[in-house]
C-alpha cells in the first residue's frame, strides 16, 4: 500500500516523451487491478496488464511457500517422506516447464531485445513469472536449511577435501554456464526447441544449487575468507534494506528512462554508470522507506507475536528423583541438540 502511494505521486515528479503513455498505462492497471496484489495473483496476469511489474516475485514466492508447507511438516515428522515429496514436486514442475517451452515454441529465457517481441513477452508471462519455474531453487534452499539445522546434524558435515573441491568445481561450472551460456542467444542466435526446453527447465534449479553450495561452505566455516567477506558489516546493513530497495528500484528506473529526451548510446561504460546510479538511488530511497514504513511495521508485528506468545502456557518441568535421595527437584537440562540447532539457525 505504501508503494502504491509513492507510485501515485510519480505523475507530478517527472515527465518526458514516453512518460505520459507508460505512466497512464500503469496507473490504469493499478486502479483496475490493485486487488491482485494482496490476492497474490500478480504473477498470473499478462505483463502489459501488471500494476507494478516486479511484484510478481512476492506472489510466486508465497505460492511456493504454501505448496511446500506440507513438505515442511513432513520434514519434521517423517524426513524421508518430506524429501521424497519435495523432490517429486520439483521433478513435476521441471518436466512441466520443459514440455511447455517445447510444445509452445517459447524462448529459453526472456530476451528483451528479441526479434519476436510477442514470443519474448509470452515467455516472460507463461514461464518466467509462474511459480513452477522457481520450484527447484526454492526446494534447494528448503532442503539445505533442513539438513543444516536438523537436531541429528548434517550427514555431510564431515566431508573430505575431494568432496569440497568437487563441490566448488561443479558450482562454478554451473554458475558460469547459466550466466554466460545465453550470450549468443541475446545476439539473435537462438537455440533449437530441445535446448530451449532443457535450459528453461533446469537453469533456475542449477543456479539455486550453486547458491546453496556457497551458503553451505560459509555456514560450516569451510571457507573463512568468503565467510568473513559476506559477513562484512556494510553488507549486513544493506541486506536489511534489500527488501525496500527491490520495491523502489522499479520506480527509479521508470523516472530515469521515462524522462529521457534524447537517444542514449548503449555501451558497457554507460551501462555500468546507469547501474551504479540506479543502485545508489534505490538504496538511498530504501533507507527512508525502511525508516518510515518497513521498520515500524516489523516492530508492530514483533510486539503482536510477543504478546500472543506470552499468553501461551509454558510446560512445567517434571520432577525427578535425585540420585542421592534428596527431595525431588526439576531436572537440570544441559545444552542439547535443540539449543545447538537454534544457534545454527540464527547463524544461517
Amino acid at each position: 500500500l505504501c508503494l502504491l502511494l509513492v507510485f501515485s505521486l510519480l505523475g507530478v515528479i517527472s515527465s518526458g516523451p514516453i512518460w505520459r503513455d507508460n505512466y497512464a498505462l500503469l496507473r490504469n492497471n493499478c486502479v483496475t487491478r490493485w486487488w491482485k496484489i494482496p490476492a497474490l495473483l500478480t504473477n498470473w496476469e499478462h505483463s502489459l496488464d501488471s500494476c507494478l511489474p516486479h511484484l510478481w516475485f512476492f506472489a510466486a514466492d508465497l505460492q511456493l511457500l504454501f505448496v511446500f508447507s506440507l513438505t515442511l511438516v513432513l520434514l519434521v515428522r517423517c524426513p524421508k517422506a518430506g524429501v521424497l515429496v519435495a523432490v517429486s514436486l520439483v521433478t513435476a514442475a521441471t518436466v512441466y516447464v520443459g514440455l511447455q517451452t517445447y510444445y509452445h515454441g517459447l524462448l529459453p529465457v526472456t530476451i528483451y531485445f528479441a526479434e519476436d517481441v510477442l514470443k519474448s513477452r509470452q515467455t516472460h508471462t507463461e514461464v518466467f513469472k509462474r511459480p513452477f519455474a522457481h520450484a527447484g531453487a526454492f526446494a534447494a534452499g528448503l532442503l539445505l536449511s533442513y539438513f543444516m539445522m536438523r537436531p541429528k546434524g548434517s550427514p555431510v558435515k564431515n566431508v573430505s577435501i575431494y568432496f569440497h573441491v568437487a563441490g566448488w568445481t561443479g558450482a562454478a561450472a554451473c554458475a558460469l554456464a547459466v550466466i554466460f551460456g545465453v550470450e549468443q542467444w541475446h545476439k539473435g542466435l537462438l537455440p533449437g526447441p530441445v535446448v530451449s526446453a532443457i535450459y528453461s527447465a533446469l537453469h533456475k534449479t542449477a543456479w539455486g544449487l550453486c547458491v546453496a553450495w556457497v551458503i553451505f561452505v560459509c555456514v560450516t566455516n569451510r571457507n573463512g575468507v568468503l565467510s568473513r567477506f559476506l559477513s562484512w558489516g556494510p553488507f549486513v546493513a544493506l541486506s536489511r534494506l534489500s527488501f525496500s530497495a527491490y520495491l523502489l528500484h522499479i520506480l527509479v528506473i521508470f523516472i530515469r528512462f521515462g524522462s529521457i529526451r534524447e537517444r542514449l548510446y548503449s555501451s558497457h561504460f554507460i551501462q555500468i554508470c546507469e547501474f551504479i546510479v540506479i543502485t545508489v538511488l534505490s538504496f538511498s530511497g530504501a533507507y527512508v522507506f525502511h525508516l518510515l514504513f518497513e521498520a515500524p511495521s516489523s516492530q508492530l508485528l514483533s510486539m503482536a507475536t510477543s504478546a500472543i506468545a506470552a499468553k501461551i502456557p509454558k510446560e512445567e518441568a517434571l520432577p525427578t528423583k535425585c540420585p542421592n535421595g534428596e527431595c525431588n527437584q526439576p531436572c537440570q537440562v544441559k545444552k542439547d541438540t535443540n539449543v545447538l540447532t537454534s544457534q545454527r539457525s540464527t547463524h544461517l
